[in-house]
């Protein structure tokens, strides 16, 4: 009795397909936490971190109702902790099995083997793909896109004449991709357009659409439930939102079907301006649907497939203009799958289409390096600020992000000098040091405002964020110990967004030694407009404790235990008064505290002594 080998080419083939899935993301292990993935480690971006519940109940990062993004991230830090090597290795592990997924899916759409493996492998080094897996707060993206591949997957099988369990999978996956992130829900749509490609009878499609319209409509009520309100930001012209229309669709392009590095990091798309590139994008943004169109023809499975893309894209489109940044590379993660299977379709006809074949496989060779070497810009956020300032130079959000990591690590002159850059870009003014005409430009043209919120996204609000590019001038000033010139500065920032908690911080700090009075005043109104503030509010405690007003540094002190914080010094301040002012007891529990964080081991002793514990 003859046996077929397990290790056939076909199964040989896949394993070197998803070898090389995760390979090419090996430079990402080694990466520090960027951005959202500092509040993602201590907890406060999953509902503060504190359990399973919280995670459906608090929203993600303060704005979102991802419940499985938190859930996840929570589940995963309670058996290792905030390990960025293991979290980054999940990202990967999500990557991998999603590039699976794409051949699967594939061949259930009707593919060949082959089509279907070079679908699998122009989505594992699909550049696209970097943001969502290299960086640990991707995973909203890549888990999402797991999660989207799956439903359609469910979906595909279910009309190819398989059970209704395969309806419930598709179900399943859908609410699994919804609570993960919300950019999946025009996608449901793809279960009754599923009928009309694979040829269902109307019977068939109606009931099988009944639950994934039970499943929207639930999630919708949820979402608005879960959801904090979202500030509305000014409006946007309509000329301004159709060449943001355009231009997105220009990049998005490009990232997915010619990729590079300036589309890899553009979060501003001001590189897209010049009427020749406006008239690209517009003339694509005509071109896809029909393209779509002309494909249902060939082949409907396929162009449901490409429809699915293209659902996915529409809420990071423009067209509705998105709260906040106007562009992002891992935001067309999800559409990734889509784009993946079309290239691989193409790269299998070579004998047939030759020009659209070649031009694939010349894109996947691009992909080959750019992958690796964006997932090595993600190694610490100095490295991966830098590459966006280099190939997206407009951008007011990463220059910003740049200079803060530049001040981070003690550079401050190279900090100083994208501060003076940023300001160029924003105002007018000749002079950016001269704070007065910054403000009375801010003030008197409308088009520095137009130019911050065309540069943000739509929720923006122009004053706050003119403030912000001043404070950190005058952050940058405070560190250099030019601080004549960084109170100005900073006094502009508050004129210009009156509840920058940030800048009367700053300036209470600067004047404690020369106008303790006012300096307290300030530290008090930061305090006031972010009770959080536990910079301000540690700063007024060791100001009372050094003028021996014990009660009030205990009454101030005592708000550190409700505030995070890198060391324990404010908790041993705190149990320094409390010692002083005969809370004994209380100061036993800021000791403990203490010494579970970062801790000056000397003085804590010190202080357990005269605790007598």
């Amino acid at each position: 009795m003859s046996t077929q080998p397990f290790f056939t080419r076909d199964r040989l083939l896949m394993m070197a397909l998803l070898i090389l899935s995760a390979l090419v993301y090996l430079p990402a292990l080694g990466g520090l936490p960027i951005l959202d993935d500092h509040m993602i480690s201590s907890g406060a971006a999953i509902g503060g971190g504190k359990s399973l519940r919280d995670c459906f109940t608090e929203p993600f990062l303060f704005h979102y109702f991802r419940p499985l993004v938190s859930a996840s991230f929570w589940l995963e830090m309670r058996f290792h902790g905030a390990n960025p090597f293991l979290l980054h290795q999940t990202n990967i592990v999500i990557h991998v099995i999603t590039t699976y997924l794409i051949v699967v899916l594939a061949q259930s759409c009707g593919l060949s083997r082959k089509a279907a493996l070079l679908g699998g492998l122009f989505f594992a080094i699909q550049p696209a793909q970097v943001g969502a897996v290299a960086w640990i707060g991707g995973r909203t993206d890549s888990q999402a896109c797991l999660f989207f591949v799956l439903m359609m997957i469910g979906v595909a099988k279910f009309y190819q004449g398989g059970k209704w369990w395969w309806v419930a999978v598709g179900v399943l996956s859908a609410w699994a991709a919804l609570l993960t992130k919300e950019q999946v829900l025009p996608a449901v749509l793809l279960a009754p357009l599923a009928g009309f490609a694979f040829g269902a009878s109307r019977r068939r499609i109606f009931w099988s659409a009944v639950p994934f319209a039970a499943t929207t409509v639930s999630f919708l009520a949820l979402f608005l439930l879960g959801s904090p309100e979202i500030a509305k930001g000014p409006t946007v012209p309509a000329a301004e939102i159709a060449s943001q229309i355009s231009r997105s669709t220009l990049n998005y392009a490009l990232l997915l079907g010619a990729p590079n590095p300036w589309s890899m990091h553009t979060f501003s798309l001001e590189i897209l301006r010049s009427p020749l590139w406006l008239a690209l994008g517009a003339a694509l943004t005509i071109a896809i649907p029909y393209g779509i169109y002309r494909l249902w023809k060939f082949d409907a499975r396929l162009a449901w497939v490409a429809v699915g893309g293209a659902l996915v894209y529409f809420p990071v489109s423009n067209i509705i203009p998105i709260p906040s940044l106007l562009a992002a590379p891992y935001r067309v993660a999800l559409c990734g799958p889509a784009a993946a299977i079309l290239l691989g379709f193409a790269a299998s006809r070579i004998k047939v289409q030759k020009v659209p074949a070649v031009l694939a496989y010349a894109g996947a060779a691009a992909s080959l390096f750019l992958v690796p070497w964006g997932s090595a810009r993600h190694a610490n956020e100095t490295t991966l600020f830098a590459a966006c300032v280099k190939y997206d130079p407009s951008s007011f959000y990463m220059r910003g992000n740049y200079l803060t990591a530049l001040q981070s690590q003690g550079r401050y002159s190279e900090a100083l000098d994208q501060s003076d850059n940023l300001l160029s870009q924003v105002f007018a003014t000749a002079d950016t040091h001269d704070y007065q005409a910054l403000e009375k430009e801010f003030k008197a043209d409308k088009k520095v405002a137009r130019r911050i919120l065309d540069n943000n996204g739509a929720r923006a609000e122009a004053g706050p964020l003119a403030s912000r590019y001043v404070l950190m001038r005058g952050q940058v000033l405070t560190k250099m110990d030019r601080n004549e010139e960084a109170l100005r500065a900073l006094a502009t920032s508050a004129r210009l967004d009156p509840k920058s908690d940030a800048a009367y911080f700053g300036m209470g700090q600067l004047l404690l030694d020369s106008n303790d009075r006012l300096a307290v005043r300030y530290l008090q109104r930061a305090t006031v407009l972010n009770p959080e503030n536990g910079g301000a509010i540690y700063a007024l405690g060791r100001y009372y404790m050094s003028h021996k007003d014990y009660e009030a540094a205990y009454r101030t002190l005592n708000r550190m235990l409700r505030v995070p914080h890198d060391t324990s010094d404010p908790l041993l301040d705190l149990a320094d008064v409390e010692i002083r002012t005969g809370r004994t007891a209380e100061a036993k529990r800021a000791l403990y505290l203490a010494s579970r964080g970062i801790v000056d081991v000397t003085r804590l002793n010190q202080l357990i002594d005269r605790a007598g514990s």
